[in-house]
């Protein structure tokens, strides 16, 4: 697969811990490995310490958030699977007009 640019952010990104509890997070400082369009992929592993929670929100920084990076191999391809069917789609819906 090509390599994608990846966003600039700021990123705002739903956090699940093993438990299945869930909590968005919001970069308010770039946070290296959180991007969109790059390598991280869906399941990827992140340690919080000490985070800041504002309106719900965890407020991410690089003094308090570590991207390890991994995925999950389930999620990652229903993800893409997905995505290659609604692509396709919206191409047949643009050669039907």
């Amino acid at each position: 697969m090509p390599e994608r640019k990846a966003s600039r952010g700021p990123h705002k990104v739903l956090m699940e811990d093993a438990a299945g509890r869930r909590a968005w997070g919001f970069e308010v400082e770039k946070v290296p490995g959180i991007e969109i369009g790059g390598k991280m992929r869906l399941g990827a592993k992140v340690i919080l310490r000490s985070v800041p929670i504002a309106r719900g929100l965890l407020l991410l920084q690089p003094s308090n958030t570590t991207v390890l990076g991994g995925k999950v191999e389930a999620w990652d391809n229903a993800w893409a699977q997905k995505r290659k069917e609604s692509l396709k789609a919206a191409v047949e819906r643009a050669k039907s007009e």
